[in-house]
């Protein structure tokens, strides 16, 4: 679409997709009678391509620090600075989701019509409200909440803050000496694909109202679990770092990791109401390690009496990928995930406070290949026999794990008719056992009877993360945008409202014809689509391939030869001649890939079937080229290489066209790059509008635009929320943060614009 006429409508999304990713693991779910290409999500998978789109490329690693680093410059930029407003662009209306529902055959059906969220891993019921009703959330993109009333249905939520430095909030942990401090750390640690970053703990000191971060927890990255003993010390579990004490409130901490643990990957902790604490340790490694202290506030790192101590008959630890604990009293229960499978083949229990373990019963197949990435257990306060573990689903016993039984579904309606959405992170069971809460991918559930009915609490809890969205070109307010783990949702209100899953499984790119509008796209991951043709009413499934592409697959749709054009095998692009009617594609290889994967796909709105391609460095420098003829052209071709004069070891976000084919921009998602490059002659030779973090934060951008009818103003979205310049000055151009903008969560942020 060209963009020389006025603009009367502008909507920029942006869109979460959570990102450190590092190797391992293998998410697979049950099919439960839908199509098994409509799964939930697929950590692993991602982990390779995220983390290889945010590394610096001169140490391979993710500099965590420069992310703090732009985060507190973007909040001083926004408080210090009148912001420069491009015609209105710096202004933001939330548009939610604030609740979905499950619409048409490709959704995932859900049982009792129940509403998703996103991913929650930290739940805290209030210990200031003596009715149990105040709850807070925490959304591992999506900030903190709180309801005052959890057994309403629905719950009223409240959003304390979602303009956190860092909003990554894995652990909530109420003092009980002190109700009024409660802490929350921030970071996932279990390697997941999606993991979201943190940078330490925050602390409140008037019941949850306002928050800070504690400065001496900057470097603490992952957290995995935070408590405070009786006394209100506090206990830190981080994966970089091991086991952590403060005993001044978090003014500054003490390494208290067991010296025998060859480990600092910190998985779990919990301290029992003896006062015993129990922690594991070993987070995909090739030993796992347990240990106890009756003196936690004390313990030195030694393992010896009065300090750390171990079991004298243990669960195992061989080749464990991480180990989730539950404790009440002397009892203990152990969930080992074994890493040749990813699953917990035996559950196990001790009942003299750890000393010794043994098997139970029988342990349920409940995991499905994905506890390293969810796992849950919880004991009931009132009866130590009875217990819910949760990953794929839930399961519950009666009679300490001789036998379980499922108590909830996340898809469908049997075995049983509760819905709970796929991969439970954290079961909190409180109120003397009446009171039960999950937080999950979906979520938060809740039961007022220890489990038995279930019913989900996500109405009004804004926190999904979307990888992308296309605008509908005539009608105002409707657009599709796909979800990590939350299929694809239709948007058709003004405002803040409610959207329809109108596909399943992880939403990805999606795409709407603008000439055709009825005809629109949304995908699965790789090159697996859903195709509808009478404006998203009925949808239909093309599985073009299931291992081609990226996990989250680039495309863009031609509307004028309607072909659509995806990443696909190295080297190549995948050309899908006919998505409105068929399955025919074909791999095309160019030779100006250099054998690369590609990352970026733009169709260009001026010169017929000519298509941009940015790649990532598989093997070699990474590319930027345009292919003429991409409709007929055949494989073995050259294409046009375009990327003198830019980075060579970095990942492709994406290619802008501004109001002719010489004005081009292209952006990279690396940290320790030059990241926003343009061009006024097509591509012949490139200008850096960033100088490497000085007028830019060095932080990933994710996605960049020309503002439409200009070729020297600009808005990005970048790790830290959406940027904007009004004139391109090279290396001294002035970036300003969006005042309304919240960050990106360290995200896949994906922009569009619809014209008039």
């Amino acid at each position: 679409m060209k963009k020389t006429s006025l603009v009367k409508n502008i909507f920029l999304l942006i869109f979460s997709l959570s990102i450190i990713f590092e190797l391992s693991g293998c998410l697979e779910k049950l099919n439960k009678n839908i199509d098994e290409d409509d799964k939930y999500d697929g950590p692993d998978k991602a982990m390779a391509f995220e983390f290889n789109r945010t590394k610096d490329p001169a140490t391979g690693d993710v500099p965590t620090d420069h992310l703090l680093h732009a985060m507190y410059y973007t909040d001083s930029l926004k408080a210090l600075l009148p912001f420069q407003l491009i015609a209105g662009y710096g202004n933001w209306t939330e548009r939610g989701p604030n609740s979905d529902a499950v619409g048409g055959s490709n959704g995932n059906t859900r049982a009792n019509s129940g509403i998703a969220s996103g991913r929650i891993r930290a739940i805290c019921p209030d210990l200031n409200d003596a009715t149990g009703k105040t709850v807070f959330v925490g959304g591992v993109d999506g900030g903190l909440w709180k309801t005052t009333d959890i057994t309403a249905s629905p719950a009223t939520w409240t959003l304390i803050n979602d303009f956190f430095s860092n909003m990554a909030i894995t652990s909530i942990y109420q003092d009980p000496f002190n109700k009024q401090n409660l802490y929350f750390g921030t970071g996932e640690a279990f390697f997941n694909g999606d993991a979201v970053r943190g940078v330490g703990v925050w602390k409140s000191t008037d019941g949850g109202t306002t928050w800070n971060q504690l400065a001496s927890t900057t470097t603490y990255l992952r957290c995995a679990k935070i408590v405070c003993d009786v006394s209100g010390n506090i206990y830190l579990a981080d994966r970089n770092t091991g086991i952590l004490r403060s005993m001044n409130g978090g003014t500054s901490w003490t390494n208290i990791t067991p010296s025998s643990s060859a480990s600092v990957r910190a998985a779990d902790i919990e301290i029992s109401s003896t006062g015993r604490m129990h922690v594991s340790i070993g987070i995909f490694e090739t030993t796992s390690y347990y240990f106890y202290t009756d003196n936690p506030s004390t313990t030195t790192t030694a393992v010896s009496a009065g300090n750390w101590q171990t079991a004298t008959t243990g669960y195992p630890t061989s080749n464990v990928d991480r180990t989730e604990l539950a404790c009440w009293g002397t009892t203990l229960y152990a969930l080992p995930v074994t890493n040749t499978s990813d699953d917990v083949p035996t559950i196990y229990k001790s009942i003299n406070g750890g000393v010794t373990w043994a098997a139970t019963g029988s342990t349920p197949s409940f995991t499905s290949s994905q506890g390293w990435y969810c796992l849950a257990i919880e004991i009931d306060p009132a009866n130590p026999n009875d217990v819910i573990i949760g990953s794929l689903d839930c399961y519950r016993t009666a009679d300490t794990g001789n036998t379980w039984s499922q108590i909830s579904t996340w898809v469908g309606t049997t075995p049983v008719n509760e819905y709970v959405h796929a991969d439970q992170h954290i079961i909190k069971w409180y109120d003397g056992g009446n009171k039960l809460l999950i937080g999950c991918d979906g979520g938060i559930h809740y039961s007022s009877d220890g489990g038995f009915a279930i019913s989900d609490r996500n109405s009004g809890l804004r926190i999904k993360q979307f990888y992308s969205c296309a605008i509908h070109p005539s009608t105002t307010n409707y657009f599709l945008a796909g979800a990590q783990d939350n299929g694809s949702h239709q948007f058709s209100t003004a405002g803040l409202g409610a959207t329809v899953e109108v596909t399943g499984g992880d939403g990805a790119f999606v795409k709407i014809d603008q000439k055709a509008p009825a005809n629109q796209f949304t995908s699965y991951v790789y090159n697996q689509y859903r195709r509808s043709t009478n404006s998203g009413a009925t949808w239909s499934t093309t599985n073009l391939s299931s291992t081609t592409g990226q996990f989250i697959n680039p495309i863009d749709f031609d509307t004028v030869s309607t072909i659509m054009y995806c990443s696909s095998s190295a080297g190549t692009y995948r050309r899908w001649t006919n998505p409105l009617t068929g399955t025919t594609s074909v791999e095309v290889g160019i030779t100006a890939l250099n054998n690369n994967s590609v990352t970026a796909v733009t169709v260009s709105p001026y010169t017929g079937n000519r298509v941009y391609f940015g790649t990532t460095n598989d093997v070699g420098s990474t590319k930027l080229c345009y292919v003429d003829n991409a409709n007929t052209i055949a494989s073995g071709s050259a294409g046009t290489n375009i990327n003198t004069g830019l980075p060579t070891n970095v990942t492709t976000a994406c290619v802008a066209v501004g109001t002719d084919d010489q004005h081009l921009m292209v952006c990279y998602s690396n940290y320790g790059v030059a990241s926003v490059w343009v061009s006024s002659d097509g591509g012949s030779s490139w200008t850096s509008l960033d100088n490497n973090g000085v007028n830019l934060p060095d932080m990933p951008v994710r996605w960049c635009m020309f503002v439409p009818g200009s070729n020297t103003s600009a808005i990005i979205a970048t790790e830290a929320g959406v940027y904007v310049t009004t004139s391109f000055s090279g290396t001294t151009t002035p970036w300003f943060p969006s005042p309304s903008s919240p960050q990106c969560v360290p995200t896949c942020c994906n922009t569009e614009v619809r014209m008039a």
